[in-house]
């Protein structure tokens, strides 16, 4: 578990680095042209982290402890800002301190999960699918820089193959998360975000996880 955090740590420590680093020499970008309305897309590499099986179906021998390793994937997205909220309540102006709002539809996907039964036993692995339609809230803008917060709801797909289990189950969960998207030119950012996935049915509640992810976006 302390490794699979530790190596999403780095991800999201070297995400930071390389913003710091492009974020100075991206191409001049005003604040109205990060906070315009407009539609955007996205995509790019997730790594999942590490979380412990609660269930006892899923384990061969069940009073053992079974971990999770990371994995690599992918996702893609694609959304529309709606633009500042200034204005939107009479008589109240916020001014360049005021927030955006969006919403869009995100797809990941990790893959080849090992489980582990400890002392290090690999007997099955585990592939992950999810579909979320998020509220995404986006922070005033500094630099050519603009953070996020949002909140989603959808479907989750999960299958576990191995010597003694070959299941799939699906059900709904919920996604929290943040991040920061760092404009290199009007149109194209790179982002790196984090994201909490919480299943709400019992049959896919061990399948919690957190994802770190880098990618590009695309903002017409």
């Amino acid at each position: 578990m302390r490794g699979s955090v530790a190596r999403l740590a780095r991800m999201l420590l070297l995400g930071s680095l390389v913003c710091l680093v492009v974020s100075p020499v991206a191409a001049e970008v005003t604040k109205e042209d990060i906070q315009r309305a407009g539609a955007y897309f996205g995509l790019g590499i997730n790594v999942g982290s590490a979380f412990e099986l609660d269930s006892e179906a899923d384990n061969p021998n069940p009073g053992t402890d079974v971990d999770v390793d990371p994995s690599f994937g992918n996702h893609i997205y694609a959304g529309y800002s709606f633009g500042s909220l200034d204005g939107l309540i009479p008589g109240v102006e916020l001014g360049q301190w005021a927030p955006s709002i969006g919403g869009q539809m995100r797809f990941d996907y990790l893959g080849n999960f090992d489980l582990v039964e400890n002392p290090g036993t690999e007997f099955a692995r585990q592939r992950i699918w999810v579909l979320t339609w998020d509220a995404k809230l986006m922070a005033p803008s500094f630099a050519n820089a603009q953070p996020y917060a949002l909140v989603g709801v959808g479907i989750m797909s999960a299958d576990t193959r191995g010597d003694t289990t070959d299941d799939r189950d699906r059900g709904a969960t919920i996604r929290v998360g943040g991040g920061i998207d760092v404009y290199l030119t009007k149109h194209i950012a790179l982002a790196l975000g984090i994201s909490y996935l919480h299943p709400v049915e019992s049959n896919i509640e061990d399948f919690k996880h957190v994802a770190g992810d880098i990618g590009l976006a695309f903002h017409f």
